[in-house]
């Protein structure tokens, strides 16, 4: 506050204009600042709760994953010497097969030595090289182009290996210290025995050979630079010997990779089998999951008597529509996995009178027992098929899961038509569209059911397609479009960004005026400051001559 020096002289009215002046614009600025301000920090609260809203959407999609991955099946080996892996959720079914290992794959090694140095000279002025299988009669057989590099003379060992590694063959080329005066150039092969390696140098003339060679059907000395011998995995499934050129095999077991980790010392049995306890742990971690982000959200948004009662995102509509969303997420049949419709509470979920879910575990029990594939609905997206004669994919996400009747006719013709069934029970076949062959693969580009592939053996066949969007895919669908950029909560946030500059704008422009407020008042108080002061001179001056009249009059 400025001193105001009038009313400390005694100067004037005698009032302090100052604190006068100071009371008028607060009056004014006080009711309007405040407003803005409570707008601002509304604003910002409200920003910071939705980045907590997606911050809890990202988290259940992480843990919706994890739970998704989960079929119901367990699958395992009885030892060591194979790891089988999920691949594809979609293709396992329940299995159990016998695996003997009796080789693993191994990658041909070449050593090249007897060079000082990393920096070495090289005794070859070109070399060519050639992937394929080294014969059992000791000849070779080439399986791609041959690969060729030229030197100048001026190249060392290190050139050498960087060049072999810029070729992109797949072959890695290292150099190994194998004692003080000894270096060795290694050529790693890729696993199998069909990518073994041939390397033909052109030797500095006027030697005959170089030691950067390996081409043993036609040097037979070279044979010794061989470290290792690429060689396929030979392994037994149930009794049928395969062969394979890695240790990582996926096209044995449908939607299982099977991972060679040693040699069998014995049989080995490979399963997956359903598993009740592991699958109602899953149900319940997922139940848990759901409560939490609808707990959260209901806390953010509930509405209450005053603030202290109200969440931070009282009676927001885009918060309300998320939880609205959610329950009817998972209330909602879940079509395709079968004749009839999937519900949660089919497996024992129940919602509570406060709205949160719960698992009824003997309900789970009861259902799982009659149907344990019937899990894939929470967690498994598919396409099945009521045909060992039609097989079906679908390769796009824009579908809408159901039922489908395919009808392949003896002129080779097919058409794919919804199923609708009726609340007695019965269905009702929609308008048949026709499907347009290529390629041996029926596909169609309209309907509910487009982008689907149907292959179909015999002349004429009918089959109900189950087409199927599993809880779990439509719940990350659902997060998806909520955690993306630009979605309906990112613009929210955008827009109130947008109002707190607003505010702050509006906050400085009455600032700016309740200072031109301020001038203008004291201008008028100054001027009537200077008014009373001019009267007071007045009034010294009459009394001067009043007391100057009386005191002649003495």
């Amino acid at each position: 506050m400025a001193v105001d020096y009038l009313s400390a002289l005694n100067v004037g009215s005698g009032l302090n204009v100052t604190q006068i002046v100071d009371a008028l614009v607060d009056a004014e600025k006080a009711p309007k600042e405040t407003t803005l301000s409570n707008k601002v920090e509304e604003k910002t609260v409200s920003i910071s709760s939705f980045a907590q809203v997606k911050q809890e959407f990202g988290a259940f999609s992480e843990n919706l994953s994890i739970l998704s991955s989960f079929t119901g099946l367990v699958v395992q080996s009885s030892g060591a010497s194979v790891l089988p892996t999920v691949k594809d959720k979609s293709k396992v079914t329940p299995h159990e097969h016998v695996l003997n290992v009796t080789q693993l794959a191994t990658a041909q090694t070449l050593a090249f030595s007897g060079y000082s140095s990393e920096t070495a000279s090289i005794d070859a002025s070109a070399l060519a090289l050639d992937l394929g299988t080294w014969n059992d009669d000791g000849t070779f057989s080439a399986s791609g182009t041959t690969s060729t590099l030229s030197f100048d003379g001026t190249e060392t060992l290190a050139d050498v290996r960087d060049a072999i590694n810029g070729l992109d063959l797949g072959v890695r080329a290292s150099i190994v210290r194998t004692s003080d005066t000894n270096y060795a150039l290694t050529l790693r092969a890729p696993l199998g025995a069909e990518n073994q390696l041939r390397v033909q140098a052109t030797p500095i003339a006027p030697a005959s050979t170089s030691a950067l060679s390996f081409d043993p059907e036609n040097i037979s000395s070279d044979s010794s630079r061989q470290a290792v011998a690429g060689a396929d995995s030979i392994f037994t499934i149930d009794g049928v010997e395969i062969t394979r050129p890695t240790n990582t095999v996926d096209d044995v077991i449908s939607g299982i990779s099977l991972e060679f980790k040693t040699v069998s010392t014995s049989p080995e049995t490979v399963s997956a089998r359903y598993d009740k306890d592991s699958t109602r742990e899953a149900v319940q971690l997922f139940v848990d999951e759901l409560n939490l982000i609808t707990n959260s959200l209901a806390e953010m948004n509930k509405t209450g008597t005053s603030a202290d009662t109200s969440g931070p995102l009282a009676g927001d509509t885009l918060v309300r529509s998320f939880r609205n969303q959610l329950r009817m997420i998972t209330t909602t049949p879940i079509s395709g996995f079968g004749e009839d419709d999937v519900y949660l509470s089919n497996f024992g979920v129940m919602t509570n009178r406060d709205g949160t879910l719960s698992l009824d575990a003997a309900k789970f029990d009861s259902y799982f027992d009659a149907n344990p594939a019937g899990f894939a609905a929470l967690t498994n997206s598919g396409v099945e098929t009521d045909s060992l004669s039609v097989t079906a994919e679908m390769t796009t996400a824009g579908y809408t899961p159901g039922n489908y009747k395919f009808t392949k006719n003896e002129d080779g013709s097919a058409t794919l038509a919804a199923i609708t069934k009726n609340a007695d029970g019965t269905t009702t076949t929609g308008l048949a569209e026709a499907m347009s062959l290529e390629s041996g693969v029926y596909k169609i580009t309209t309907g509910g059911a487009r982008g689907i592939h149907v292959k179909a053996s015999g002349s004429s066949t009918d089959a109900t397609i189950y087409i199927g969007r599993s809880l779990f895919d439509t719940l990350q669908d659902f997060t998806s479009s909520i955690l993306k950029t630009n979605s309906d909560l990112d613009q929210k946030v955008a827009r109130y960004s947008d109002d707190i500059a607003k505010y702050n704008d509006q906050l400085e422009d009455l600032n700016e005026k309740m200072e031109a407020q301020r001038a203008l008042y004291t201008n008028r108080f100054t001027a009537m400051e200077t008014a009373v002061s001019s009267f007071k001179e007045t009034s010294t001056l009459l009394d001067n001559f009043m007391e100057s009249w009386r005191a002649g009059l003495k």
